[in-house]
């Protein structure tokens, strides 16, 4: 096995410049944030490349980065679309599930292809995405520092708070965290499969096993997306572990085409997304139609990806119908976000003062929903209760009623008072670029 630790570079701003690796998961809603903070950290002076499948080459290449694919001869451009397909289709425990088998084809040939990989490109630290646990495996086995990057909720879990694929909000009293006890049971149950293949990997290399997900955090910072602001109050919160803010850079970002001549200015703008992987239940987007059909409002569809515009010509109400959206530009004019609830959306919502009507899918949804519930940023309809009579009176709600607006607002100052990717790039060089690879442990304002 290869052993490499020391950072080799030169000085830059008071920092070794080094060779960082960024392991990510290849959907949009990991690499975009993982391009925001590649973008700063090559600012800074140090040299970037990343590591994913096949399907998130192109988008991390346009960003003007070095990338290496892996798992080429097992999880190709066609498999890893297939897979996500039948994601798109899934929901609640059901997707969580079919989650965990991607995540155990992705974790097997991540630890046969990583090592290669890490030592052809003689990498100093890496960064790695928390749902990239080969990563984080091959990592501490071939002795190379890294940081644990969450770029949607962290995995962590807590005795007073739920596991991100609950609704539930923090533990309160005994059978609040009764309750809360027995769903962290049930994710490290449904973490098992992958112990097992990381285990397996253990043995060969004579190391210890892994009892928890958690065990693979480094012990050096993880780095989290989500602000401390949004997250519920915590108990058993790692030394390491730090609350920066959204990554978002719109710069980053490739432009999308969109009809504005289309848009009104005599009426409120809704914009609805289901993000680019739970997007494939048509009913939700026709749903939201019709809730929107009687309301005095205009309504921008995006798919992410998920269907053809064309095919949904005859929505009622004649929304703005498109394949991809200019998120950053359109959340800018909107006065509700319709969302999945996934964290950068949420995110970016907030960071335009943009209350929101969130409709969990899976995965960690529904833990997002559950904060944007619990500090009153929006409501919260399930995918079982879905309506267009709860839609539409949900946005009633959010736009007759102003301390939604007002509580967004005030979150969104928050946001823009800390400079979150600036904030993960120092903590990530104190870690990787002074060469004593010593860990660092988060300030009480964090």
């Amino acid at each position: 096995m290869c052993k490499l630790g020391g950072l080799a570079g030169h000085q830059h701003g008071g920092h070794l410049v080094s060779k960082i690796g960024i392991a990510t998961f290849s959907s949009p809603g990991h690499i975009n944030p993982s391009i925001t903070l590649a973008t700063e950290l090559d600012r800074r002076g140090h040299e970037v490349t990343f590591y994913t499948l096949v399907n998130g080459v192109e988008k991390i290449r346009a960003a003007g980065f070095r990338v290496r694919p892996y798992g080429l001869d097992d999880l190709g451009a066609d498999a890893i679309e297939e897979s996500y397909r039948q994601l798109g289709n899934l929901a609640g425990l059901a997707a969580v599930r079919f989650t965990v088998e991607l995540l155990k084809r992705r974790i097997t040939v991540g630890l046969r292809d990583l090592p290669v990989c890490f030592e052809a490109d003689q990498i100093d630290g890496l960064i790695i995405d928390q749902v990239v646990p080969a990563g984080a495996v091959v990592a501490r086995a071939e002795q190379i520092p890294y940081v644990t990057l969450s770029n949607a909720l962290p995995l962590n879990l807590d005795a007073i708070v739920p596991p991100v694929f609950s609704n539930l909000g923090p533990g309160r009293g005994p059978l609040g965290r009764i309750a809360i006890g027995m769903l962290n049971g049930l994710q490290n149950r449904l973490a098992t499969p992958l112990l097992a293949i990381a285990n397996r990997y253990q043995r060969q290399n004579g190391l210890p096993r892994y009892n928890t997900v958690s065990e693979m955090g480094s012990d050096l910072a993880q780095v989290v997306q989500l602000p401390a602001a949004l997250d519920f109050p915590r108990r058993q919160i790692e030394p390491s572990f730090h609350y920066t803010g959204p990554f978002h850079n719109r710069n980053s970002r490739p432009p999308v085409e969109f009809p504005w001549e289309r848009l009104s200015d005599d009426v409120p703008l809704i914009y609805a997304s289901m993000g680019t992987l739970q997007n494939q239940i048509r009913h939700v987007f026709e749903t939201i139609a019709e809730a929107c059909r009687e309301l005095p409002v205009q309504l921008v569809l995006s798919l992410g990806g998920g269907d053809n515009a064309d095919d949904f010509a005859a929505l009622p109400g004649d929304p703005i119908v498109v394949d991809y959206a200019p998120q950053l530009e359109l959340l800018q004019r909107a006065s509700v976000c319709i969302t999945h609830a996934g964290l950068n959306t949420a995110l970016e919502s907030i960071a335009h003062g943009v209350p929101m009507l969130a409709i969990p899918i899976t995965n960690d949804q529904p833990g997002v929903a559950a904060r944007i519930r619990h500090h009153g940023l929006g409501q919260v309809i399930g995918l079982n209760k879905l309506t267009a009579g709860k839609i539409r009176e949900g946005l009633q709600t959010l736009l007759q009623n102003p301390l939604y607006t007002e509580n967004a607002k005030t979150f969104q100052r928050t946001i823009a008072s800390t400079d979150g990717v600036g904030q993960a790039a120092s903590i990530i060089e104190t870690v990787l670029g002074d060469g004593t690879n010593r860990p660092i442990a988060a300030t009480a304002g964090e």
